[in-house]
């Protein structure tokens, strides 16, 4: 497995462990966002835990591929639905930037993750 394909992974890791102990911890921040797309606390949440799980898939997957490729296609989705979100409460590039981040990042981990399998 190449340098770059390490450095996504680990960097759409960072991305979404930050995002996910945010809502899990409820960070202010995290909450005004939530209220704002208009998801249920437990939802919120429950996003929160998958990221985590996403991380933690992601990083074992340096070393079982397999996983890996799961785990930042499952990461992937998750993107994908909060850019949903944003584009339907039209929110600015500003508020959605996160969001592109995450799917920029973790979308390159994936392709990276599937060319070298």
């Amino acid at each position: 497995m190449g340098v770059v394909t390490v450095v996504f992974t680990a960097a759409a890791a960072v991305v979404f462990a930050v995002a996910g102990v945010m809502k899990i911890a409820g960070h202010p921040m995290s909450l005004k966002t939530r209220d704002r797309l208009g998801v249920k606390p437990a939802q919120w949440r429950l996003i929160g835990v998958l990221e985590l799980f996403g991380v933690a898939g992601a990083l074992i997957g340096l070393a079982y591929r397999p996983l890996g490729i799961a785990a930042l296609a499952g990461l992937t989705l998750l993107s994908i639905g909060a850019l949903g979100f944003h584009l339907s409460k039209r929110d600015p590039l500003q508020e959605a930037a996160p969001a592109v981040l995450a799917f920029l990042v973790t979308t390159a981990a994936l392709a990276l993750q599937i060319a070298t399998a």
